[in-house]
């Protein structure tokens, strides 16, 4: 005989989802909210609650705070994770889970938005207990008019990476006569990249002391 998944009982919103309700990604009392019921869904849990903000008097339910709000396969993002983590294509994973590649590289695109969010919370508080070191690698970006270099700084014992930029650079090195006219029409359109140096040491300043790069 099937069954309904009970919603957990014990839910409560952390704040209004609502951008234009002043209980939104606010931690004042005073917010007031109440249960609304819930709707019924294929996948589990199959009984989803749902709220009201008393202030703004916006409805939402218990699905709105979490990482697979609005997919029709709710699934898919901890199969498609492990699958990223070993090196697989985003091809090679749309046939092994059996969804179109758009789906992959936009689910794939999805999971990096939250791993950002959960490492910016958990590097918000961290302090560096050993030495810290900055590296960079410099590749390019649509054509070698655009390079760019990927900075970090790292714990050296324990790995753990405290931040990350993407910083872009003026193209240098040897050119001919008309990659430097190419270069001087992109930079009057676009604006010369300046300051990529001072960028990266400001952003990683709150890791404290840095030890020497490694080459």
């Amino acid at each position: 005989m099937a069954t309904d998944t009970l919603p957990e009982p014990r839910f409560t919103p952390p704040f209004c989802p609502n951008a234009n309700c002043r209980f939104h990604l606010e931690l004042t009392d005073g917010w007031r909210w109440k249960r609304a019921g819930f709707y019924r869904r294929q996948q589990a849990p199959e009984l989803v609650p749902r709220f009201t903000c008393l202030c703004c008097r916006r409805s939402f339910s218990s699905q709105t705070f979490s990482a697979t709000y609005w997919l029709k396969r709710p699934l898919l993002p901890s199969q498609i994770f492990m699958r990223i983590v070993g090196g697989m294509a985003n091809r090679q994973i749309a046939r092994d889970v059996q969804a179109a590649p758009s789906t992959i590289d936009r689910t794939v695109a999805r999971i990096g938005r939250h791993c950002l969010l959960l490492h910016t919370e958990l590097a918000r508080d961290a302090v560096p207990v050993g030495p810290v070191v900055l590296d960079s690698i410099e590749s390019f970006e649509w054509s070698q008019f655009f390079p760019f270099q990927h900075h970090l700084t790292a714990e050296v014992e324990s790995g753990f990476i405290f931040s990350f930029t993407d910083s872009p650079l003026r193209r240098k090195g040897r050119m001919t006569r008309a990659q430097r006219r190419r270069r001087e029409k992109l930079e009057a359109k676009l604006g010369r990249q300046t300051g990529c140096a001072r960028n990266i040491l400001q952003g990683t300043n709150k890791t404290g002391g840095l030890a020497a790069p490694r080459s």
